[in-house]
């Protein structure tokens, strides 16, 4: 049995264990996410779920550790752990007792600080395939994008903070949230195995996969929540979501001087890219376009609306889909086909030379888009009740 389905299976029992044991801790203290008028499911359901997966995922970085020392990348996740666990803590406070937006974006950018600290984020944003008669202007290139390491930090930082709030904006439907993780870190795991580097965030797709199985396990007969992941487990989930693309098993990658880039030239004149192990910003948006495009969308409506950004809404993509007399069992099979095709084409793009690659990603980018604004505009005579 290999090191991954033993640790997947552990991940699966704990998981399902541990969420088991907080289905009744909160029905017995009545922790429930109380029905209103902004609340799509009926009735009163105990929260705090993701204190399962999210309990299962830290004990299995231990775990891991103490089985295989070598399988991950050892202190430099140390950070990244603890910005999980501030985003589930902050996350859990929220469940109890609603904390202004302001004083959740500060623990969410101190998670992506962290994450930058640690020595993980992007560095570019697609792959290129050089060639030995275009070094010179491609050095200059790379050597522009060297000197601007801070901007790569903002970007990254922004980008945790983004992707933690778009996974909790589609939390909205029994399993829709905690299922389209579970295929976007397939497709990670897919990209990972056609981009070599990424041994470390492999396993922790694993392991989140099918820790996420195991809380998926109370939605059964599916969608039919018994409990839900709660904010705390939403945050959490966004925070490793947009965590996985960034960890490689590389060092991290400093000054590139003219012997380093020459060293990159094969025998035959093709470019190796020194960046290699790293996933481009829009191939790893890709995975998570959908919560992204969700996000936008409903950020571009408040915009043209004036309306505050923190203000409670029923504007994302399971409630336009409610609108349109969706079920939610429709809604779940809608967003896992097209995170499946969206995964495909991105991984499917990473392993095609330049203009190729373009397309197949530019492919993705559109099907996503063309699907939001075909709902949205079925969902124009319902703009009355998005608030």
């Amino acid at each position: 049995m290999s090191l991954t389905l033993f640790i997947s299976l552990i991940a699966f029992a704990l998981s399902f264990c541990l969420t088991g044991l907080t289905l009744i801790v909160a029905k017995k203290k009545r922790w429930f996410d109380f029905h209103d008028s902004r609340k799509v499911h009926q009735g009163n359901v105990p929260r705090l779920g993701g204190i399962g997966f999210c309990l299962t995922f830290f004990i299995m970085i231990i775990v891991i550790e103490l089985v295989s020392p070598n399988t991950l990348v050892g202190s430099r996740l140390l950070p990244v752990c603890i910005g999980g666990l501030s985003c589930f803590l902050i996350g859990i406070r929220d469940d109890f007792k609603s904390i202004p937006s302001r004083y959740r974006l500060i623990v969410q950018c101190f998670a992506g600080v962290l994450v930058s600290l640690a020595g993980y984020g992007f560095n570019r944003m697609f792959f290129f395939d050089l060639s030995i008669t275009r070094m010179i202007d491609n050095l200059a290139l790379l050597n522009f994008f060297n000197n601007i390491q801070w901007l790569w930090s903002v970007i990254t930082i922004f980008w945790v903070v983004g992707i933690i709030n778009a996974v909790n904006f589609i939390d909205g439907v029994d399993g829709l949230s905690a299922g389209f993780a579970c295929f976007a870190s397939a497709g990670y795991m897919l990209f990972f195995h056609y981009n070599p580097g990424f041994g470390s965030s492999s396993i922790l797709c694993a392991v989140l996969i099918a820790s996420l199985l195991g809380f998926l396990v109370f939605n059964w007969p599916f969608p039919h929540a018994k409990i839900f992941m709660g904010d705390g487990g939403a945050y959490f989930l966004g925070f490793i979501l947009a965590t996985l693309p960034l960890i490689n098993d590389n060092d991290i990658i400093g000054d590139l001087d003219i012997a380093s880039i020459m060293a990159q030239f094969d025998i035959d004149g093709s470019f190796i890219n020194p960046f290699k192990s790293n996933i481009p910003l829009f191939y790893a948006a890709a995975f998570m376009l959908i919560p992204i495009m969700d996000t936008t969308f409903a950020t571009f409506w408040r915009m043209h609306h004036h309306i505050k950004i923190d203000t409670p809404d029923r504007i994302h993509i399971h409630h336009k889909l409610m609108n349109l007399k969706v079920p939610a069992l429709g809604i779940d099979a809608f967003i896992y086909s097209l995170e499946i095709i969206v995964s495909l084409l991105a991984v499917y793009s990473s392993t095609q030379s330049t203009l190729p690659s373009l397309f197949y990603l530019f492919s993705a980018y559109l099907i996503v888009l063309v699907f939001f604004l075909v709902v949205s505009r079925l969902n124009s005579k319902h703009e009355k009740t998005l608030f």
